[in-house]
């Protein structure tokens, strides 16, 4: 027997004796009749953990290997919880799923995907009201900086957008501005010189940014966001002050941040620093119960209680709540058991971790097709506006969109989009498009900060990256050949470029990834494209906007395209004959 065994092939058979005896004893208490009677999944990890051993710590990991939990840094906290979950999913990789990994599809019907829908925000009237209040008082400065600061996920960017889309300013000209952790002067004076003139503006040099601004400043009244600054530099926030006080009109700034002593470095002297603070249980419960509908249940007295344990691990954020409680939706209350007692909530005791824990038991609870679509929006930079139906053409020509003879793939997609605003995983954008990537009717979506974050370290593996796993690529640079990113770029299938607005495409950057399905140069100068486009036989998707000359005959030798994308070519009369 297993004893025996251990006795003749252990060199410490008591001790590993001892722990196969605990794990039997556990699992046979868990598989008791009666299921009050059974222990909670946080009440086996303590049995685990309490399990004593003398083994020296250099023969543990050959013994016994366990995750090692709340002893990592906060920079890589989330790499280990998605590497544990990973490994308690069985290696799950982010390669094709097979049918067997599937869920049944809700009904396509089920939930509104209307942009017009607006979730009701929780617990924020208030502190919207005294901000509102606050810029009143000081609205004779000629410039007043009002920053909001507090954790990740708690609710900085809904409380600025309801004070961006107040009638109390709307007779300001209004300018949204996303920075995130790349601080960029030139790119913020050009962002602010794009909104204000529908023009993509690509500047160069300090001193034509600051008079075209200091211009399209001249008395107006102008309310600005900059969204999610991390920039610690004293001299970079003076740079950005003196550019967003040029011309003559008064300015109303709200930042948001993470940083409460950079909020006090920034903000102008006549007002203090807002500090936005964590909601109450109750709020967040309430969030929660919105969210799983819960007032449609008939067993709404089981899960009361369950639910508002559930609530007290939010961490008081709401983007937690919001993300729970859409999973919880539908669940029976062994489920919510199952949720509340997740093993998840134990991988990290870091600030913060609620949050991130909340997403990733989403995320566990995503079918394998919606996991390839969720985790390739770490394709898009932060920040970034979606266009919905981009995203969904490109979900299809990659494949992530699963066969189903009841529902065609706009359908399943469109059933995918609806999860994810769900889980708020995706949010509707109330920051229209400017410029080259202007869409006057389409449903732009945006990603919060942790969960575009979540989407790429499930992506690290395939996204810009050396090895040859590596399937898409986020670049830089249009001008220059694509061998010079990537080592393998046969084996990429998705290419997008960012800010290259100012360099011209060249037929290299993308002519050597001859398996590619997506690709998107909307932030590329175009004056022609390349007649190698043709060589590209599996592409089936294309966006290329803005392209100054007629397009190549070789582009009706794509004969896997199905979205073709020329938005702005206004210098094309007409498509080749046989495409």
């Amino acid at each position: 027997n297993w004893k025996n065994r251990i006795k003749t092939t252990s060199e410490y058979p008591l001790e590993e004796s001892h722990q196969v005896q605990t794990c039997i004893d556990t699992a046979m208490h868990c598989m008791e009749p009666e299921r009050n009677n059974r222990p909670t999944i946080a009440e086996v990890l303590d049995i685990l953990n309490r399990t004593e051993t003398h083994i020296p710590k250099r023969q543990m990991a050959a013994v016994l290997p366990c995750p090692t939990i709340g002893l990592k840094s906060d920079s890589n906290m989330l790499e280990v919880m998605v590497a544990e979950l990973n490994n308690n999913e069985h290696g799950y990789c982010n390669s094709m799923p097979t049918d067997s990994s599937n869920r049944t599809v809700q009904q396509i019907a089920d939930r509104e995907t209307s942009s017009v829908v607006e979730e009701v925000i929780i617990g924020r009237t208030e502190e919207k009201q005294k901000i509102l209040s606050i810029l009143s008082e000081s609205i004779t400065e000629k410039m007043i900086i009002l920053p909001i600061y507090g954790i990740g996920g708690i609710g900085k960017t809904t409380l600025a957008q309801l004070i961006f889309n107040d009638p109390q300013f709307q007779d300001y000209t209004r300018v949204w501005i996303y920075v995130s952790q790349e601080f960029n002067l030139n790119k913020i004076g050009n962002s602010i010189i794009t909104q204000l003139t529908d023009k993509i503006s690509n500047i160069p040099t300090k001193q034509m940014l600051h008079k075209c601004l200091e211009e399209l400043f001249a008395s107006r009244s102008i309310l600005v966001v900059v969204d999610d600054l991390w920039e610690e530099n004293p001299k970079e926030f003076h740079k950005l002050k003196v550019m967003l006080g040029l011309g003559l009109g008064s300015k109303v700034i709200i930042v948001t941040t993470r940083d409460g002593g950079l909020a006090r470095k920034i903000c102008s002297p006549a007002v203090t620093p807002y500090k936005l603070e964590t909601l109450r249980v109750d709020e967040c419960w309430t969030i929660i119960k919105q969210k799983a509908d819960f007032e449609g249940r008939v067993d709404q007295e089981q899960l009361e209680h369950i639910g508002r344990e559930i609530a007290t691990k939010c961490g008081g954020v709401p983007l937690a709540a919001q993300s729970l409680g859409y999973m919880l939706n539908g669940m029976t209350s062994d489920d919510w058991e199952s949720v509340r007692d997740s093993y998840i909530w134990n991988l990290s005791t870091s600030e913060g971790h609620e949050v991130l824990a909340s997403l990733l038991l989403s995320y566990s609870q995503m079918s394998a097709w919606l996991k390839l679509c969720f985790s390739y929006c770490a394709i898009f930079p932060k920040g970034y506006i979606i266009v919905k139906y981009d995203l969904i053409y490109q979900w299809i020509a990659l494949g992530f969109i699963k066969q189903s003879r009841i529902f065609d793939f706009m359908q399943l997609s469109e059933n995918y989009v609806t999860q994810l605003l769900g889980m708020s995983f995706l949010q509707y954008s109330k920051r229209p498009l400017r410029g080259r990537n202007q869409e006057k009717d389409g449903t732009l979506f945006t990603m919060h900060d942790l969960v575009h974050d979540l989407a790429k370290e499930i992506l690290s593996h395939q996204l810009n990256t050396g090895g040859n796993k590596c399937r898409y690529a986020l670049l830089t640079d249009c001008s220059k050949s694509l061998q010079l990113f990537v080592n393998f770029p046969a084996n990429i299938k998705a290419l997008r470029f960012q800010d290259c607005g100012g360099q011209e495409l060249c037929g290299s950057a993308f002519s050597s990834a001859k398996c590619l399905s997506v690709l998107d140069l909307s932030e590329c100068f175009i004056n022609e494209l390349p007649d190698c486009i043709g060589q590209l036989k599996q592409l089936r998707f294309l966006r290329a906007p803005d392209i100054r000359l007629e397009i190549p005959n070789c582009i009706t030798e794509l004969s896997e395209l199905n979205y073709l994308n020329l938005r702005g070519s206004s210098e094309i009369s007409a498509l080749p004959v046989s495409i």
